[in-house]
């Protein structure tokens, strides 16, 4: 089995599975098959070229990886790998992609990129967990070689093995024999380990563990962990000494390394202003840092081996006690805001826990980072409360606009009741209209939640309704329908277009329906696969003068039309086939802070 399919088969047992499916036409460009929009903007796939640019949400390490997943992909060949992405506070998390191209039936063009993804952030985030505590739990032992002698009180050799002879630095049992004695005596490294020694075999007859430190005819000094028992005659004197030793050595060396290592893992833990903790299974503390001393008022050596209820507040413990059983429980990580409150004083935490794995997969305690969060917890409140005061300003804003505007179109109409001349007051009206029709934007931007977009299918709806009202249509003779999908769209696009089907509605029912005829207007709005909109107002009425031109149009409603239609950068096409059909392609607007 291949390198791929097996990291296949293991990420099934490491998270769910997130699968995708994109189709690549033969013009090379991609479309989502299946699959979550969320997953498709992992792989970048809603950029504007393909292969896909790195999203923003991409982690600058993770940019190669991902350049040179999709170029694997695009050479026919699977691919998998891991990429990171930053969320949110500059959360990150890991997501471990798989694709597979698929071809066509010549074998020659890739149609389809199937695969899935993960969520293996738990698992990087334990690898560095992992690698702190191995030295820790990992005892190497090539080879257990034990050293079995005899020896006489004084300590002369008498018998020896060949890795006696090895630990003590010679290159046969006789040659260890034959060396300068009372060998076993002269080579201890402290002399009072010796008298130590020769004591307790005296008085008990017996060493188990004896730990001391010898020095080697080469100048090395070796450290041996002895057992042996004094052998005696039928009067109870000591003939000799006879046991085994083993070289520790080793060791002795790993434990002054695990030593150091744990200093530096305190130091470094110590230096962090955030409360770190680790538990064993029974939820007592192992390790604390400085700062879990210092924020919670409690000395290390009062909570070192004790439980959260025998030392923490009852509020608190109870909190914390919750979480660690779910940990333990569930073996997944966790994150929970925990309370801490004495008097006036209180502290809200940000706890991230998780458990601690041996290498058998076994949960051997739980490691917890707590983050005093108050501070963060107050900004985010006063932020919230200021950004609904703007959203009421804004609301506020646009319904005074509706109001101002209200009263310009009565302001026009007062004025046009003065007036003699019927075209003036057919200009004052079509003006009239035209301020109503951006009167309505404003008026559902007030009256909706989201400020930033308006839902523009429904106000075609409340503007051809209107339009109709104002110029008093008999429904029965002239039908309007609207075709469109739920769209939205933000201020700045949304007004240019609300004017200029405004003004195609205006000129539809003015001009293009003989008196007494009956006749049907089309108004729809949708979104093409390239992300632009395409508007249409069609009607099957007369159809526009044949000697119209709308590069200088004669009327001031399609020169507005004209001139909206270049302000948001569309493009503007009409047919003339058993009546009239405007079509105007653009894409939305960006936002104007001016």
């Amino acid at each position: 089995m291949d390198e791929t399919k097996i990291s296949f088969l293991n990420l099934k047992l490491i998270a769910p599975e997130r699968h995708f499916s994109i189709v690549i036409s033969s013009k090379g460009r991609a479309k989502r098959e299946w699959g979550q929009e969320s997953l498709m903007e992992k792989l970048g796939f809603f950029s504007r070229s393909f292969p896909p640019e790195p999203p923003t949400s991409l982690h600058p390490r993770s940019r190669r990886q991902f350049k040179a997943w999709w170029t694997k992909l695009l050479q026919g060949k699977s691919a998998i790998s891991d990429f990171c992405y930053l969320e949110a506070k500059n959360k990150k998390i890991w997501i471990r992609a798989f694709g597979h191209p698929q071809f066509n039936k010549k074998g020659k063009r890739i149609t389809r990129i199937t695969g899935f993804l993960q969520n293996v952030t738990q698992e990087k985030n334990l690898e560095l967990l992992f690698k702190e505590r191995e030295t820790y739990y990992r005892r190497i032992i090539n080879e257990a070689v034990e050293g079995f002698f005899q020896s006489t009180p004084d300590g002369r050799f008498l018998k020896a093995n060949q890795a006696m002879a090895r630990i003590l630095g010679y290159q046969s049992p006789l040659d260890l024999i034959k060396a300068p004695q009372p060998l076993a005596k002269i080579s201890y490294v402290d002399p009072e380990k010796r008298e130590e020694y020769t004591k307790l075999m005296k008085e008990t007859g017996q060493v188990k563990g004896f730990v001391f430190q010898v020095r080697r005819p080469d100048g090395q000094t070796t450290w041996l962990l002895e057992n042996a028992r004094a052998v005696r005659d039928k009067n109870g004197n000591i003939l000799y000494f006879e046991g085994h030793v083993q070289d520790i050595t080793q060791l002795k060396e790993t434990e002054r390394a695990l030593m150091e290592s744990q200093a530096r893992l305190e130091s470094l833990i110590d230096a962090a202003p955030d409360l770190i903790y680790f538990k064993d299974n029974e939820r007592k503390y192992l390790i604390i840092n400085r700062a879990f001393e210092q924020t919670l008022g409690i000395k290390k050596s009062e909570i070192l081996g004790h439980r959260d209820e025998e030392v923490l507040p009852a509020d608190l413990a109870a909190q914390c006690s919750q979480s660690d059983e779910e940990i333990l429980a569930n073996r997944k990580i966790i994150i929970r805001e925990e309370i801490w409150q004495s008097g006036k004083k209180k502290i809200i935490f940000e706890t991230i826990k998780s458990p601690v794995l041996a290498a058998d997969g076994s949960i051997t305690g739980l490691v917890g980072i707590s983050r005093d969060i108050t501070e963060r917890k107050k900004v985010e409140v006063e932020l919230r409360s200021l950004l609904e005061e703007k959203e009421v300003l804004l609301r506020e804003i646009h319904h005074r606009v509706k109001n101002n505007m209200q009263v310009i179109s009565s302001l026009l109409s007062l004025q046009a009741q003065k007036l003699d001349d019927s075209m003036a007051r057919e200009a004052f009206k079509e003006c009239q209209e035209r301020i109503r029709s951006m009167s309505l934007i404003h008026d559902q931007f007030y009256q909706q939640e989201d400020l930033s977009q308006i839902e523009f299918s429904s106000y075609l709806r409340s503007l051809a309704a209107h339009l109709f009202r104002a110029y008093q249509v008999d429904a029965h003779m002239i039908k309007i329908r609207v075709e469109a999908e739920k769209t939205f769209l933000n201020l700045n696009t949304a007004i240019p277009c609300g004017l200029m089907v405004n003004e195609l509605i205006t000129n539809a029912l003015k001009h293009a329906f003989p008196p007494n005829e009956k006749g049907e207007i089309i108004v729809s709005l949708n979104q093409k696969e390239n992300g632009e909109y395409l508007l249409r107002v069609k009607d099957n009425g007369r159809g526009l003068p044949p000697n119209i031109n709308l590069k200088e149009p004669a009327t001031l409603g399609l020169e507005i039309v004209t001139i909206l239609v270049n302000q948001i950068g569309g493009q503007l096409e009409v047919k003339v086939n058993g009546g009239t059909e405007f079509q105007i392609s653009f894409k939305e607007q960006s936002f104007s802070k001016e």
